[in-house]
């Protein structure tokens, strides 16, 4: 729920992959390629053989424009939590990111969520 570039095999972070893949495809079949991704991102066949070596966790980084849209007013997307309701949590890039790194989906290489409240009250959220 995090497209990484060593996940996806394409360089840069989420956003600027979400705006080159609109741009190659336009916004209608975008839409549908990232409406669907999550329910494929990793499949019950992928927990199966995960399981079958020897593993009982499993990591999903998450973004969070899986559980709201990023216009303002901000509205929740409840398909985002639907997903998650079995799943130890781990928010993986927050609002204007925790940390400075590519892995944040970080543009700006800073990291201005720990000093804006507004943020970080949408990630308790």
């Amino acid at each position: 729920m995090n497209m990484e570039d060593f996940v996806t095999g394409y360089p840069g972070i989420e956003s600027g992959m979400r705006t080159a893949v609109t741009d190659m495809l336009g916004e209608t079949v975008a839409q549908f390629f990232f409406d669907r991704l999550p329910n494929c991102f990793i499949t019950e066949d992928d927990l199966r053989f995960i399981r079958s070596l020897g593993c009982n966790v499993v990591r999903i980084p998450f973004n969070y424009r899986h559980f709201e849209t990023g216009d303002w007013p901000i509205e929740d997307e409840p398909e985002g939590s639907a997903l998650l309701d079995t799943v130890i949590l781990e928010l993986h890039a927050a609002t204007w990111w925790q940390n400075g790194g590519w892995h944040s989906d970080s543009s700006y290489q800073e990291a201005p969520f720990w000093g804006q409240r507004t943020f970080q009250d949408r990630a308790v959220r």
